[in-house]
């Protein structure tokens, strides 16, 4: 149902007809459904009390430089209604991971070459820690070119805390799921994602799977 309809609203609004329209929606209904469209992870409803709604504006938020507020302000819809989805950072002509530490989201890329998934993450927050059995460590996210060749289901307890569903892509650093995914890089290396798309992520993305990860940690 909420395809059909963000559809009849897409229509509405690209083709001018929305100016006849006797009950036009919402202005939460078509900006939650504009992000749907460019791809960014939208819960099954239009409550900004779902999550995943929340989630997807924050990280439309942060690609635009928008404060990261999770809420509809005028000024995030008036940037949603003329925003136009960018391209791939790669083109790999197969389906792969994009992670940007500049904007703290990540793209899946189908093997097209075109955005299919937008996603708010945290990744290393670039400040020292004590890692247990080795000393003083830097929460730095590798950069570069890698593959996914080791995954966990379900939930796996690491000597820095839990990870759900991590897809591992170099040593101990993972894409997981986490139930803690602030709008700003927090996390000792790993990427976090938000638990609402982890199982999804690991389904779609097999032992193999391309991770580009692009961008700068942030100064200790």
């Amino acid at each position: 149902m909420k395809k059909i309809f963000l559809t009849l609203v897409t229509f509405l609004f690209s083709t001018g007809l929305h100016a006849q329209y006797t009950a036009p929606p919402s202005r939460t209904v078509y900006a939650l459904a504009q992000l749907y469209v460019f791809h960014f992870w939208t819960g099954s409803n239009y409550s900004l009390s779902n999550d995943a709604n929340r989630q997807a504006i924050i990280a439309f938020q942060k690609l635009t430089g928008l404060p990261r507020t999770g809420k509809l302000t005028d000024s995030t819809i008036a940037r949603i209604a003329r925003w136009r989805l960018p391209a791939a950072h790669d083109s790999m002509h197969r389906y792969h991971i994009e992670v940007d530490l500049n904007h703290q989201v990540l793209f899946v890329v189908d093997s097209l070459d075109a955005i299919a998934h937008i996603l708010s993450i945290s990744s290393g927050s670039g400040k020292a820690f004590d890692f247990p059995g080795k000393g003083t460590e830097f929460a730095r996210t590798p950069r570069g070119r890698f593959t996914v060749f080791y995954k966990v289901t379900g939930w796996k307890k690491s000597p820095l805390g839990l990870m759900f569903d991590p897809m591992y892509f170099r040593g101990g650093f993972a894409v997981h799921g986490s139930q803690s995914v602030p709008s700003t890089p927090v996390s000792h290396g790993c990427i976090r994602i938000p638990m609402f798309a982890a199982a999804e992520m690991f389904r779609e993305s097999p032992i193999g799977t391309p991770v580009i990860v692009f961008g700068e940690n942030p100064e200790p």
